[in-house]
């Protein structure tokens, strides 16, 4: 009985990870993990696409009020 309870209560840090967070009561299982990551690859998905749809609308807007000057070579203001 000594042995198991020296075994089981020794804190060195060769034999286990004392340096990190005891996170257990949150019962975080793989699910949730991968249903988080699934959420955000899908969120940053679609942000990033919006984000370059609007400046390529942005791009063609400008382009087309200053075509004139560009086909002209005259000074932007």
């Amino acid at each position: 009985m000594k042995n198991w309870f020296k075994t089981n209560t020794d804190s060195s840090p060769k034999d286990k990870k004392w340096w990190k967070p005891n996170i257990s009561w949150l019962k975080l299982d793989k699910w949730v993990k991968r249903l988080d990551i699934y959420i955000i690859k899908k969120f940053l998905g679609t942000y990033f696409f919006a984000i370059a749809l609007i400046i390529s609308i942005a791009v063609v807007f400008d382009v087309n009020e200053n075509i004139d000057r560009f086909i002209n070579n005259k000074k932007l203001r």
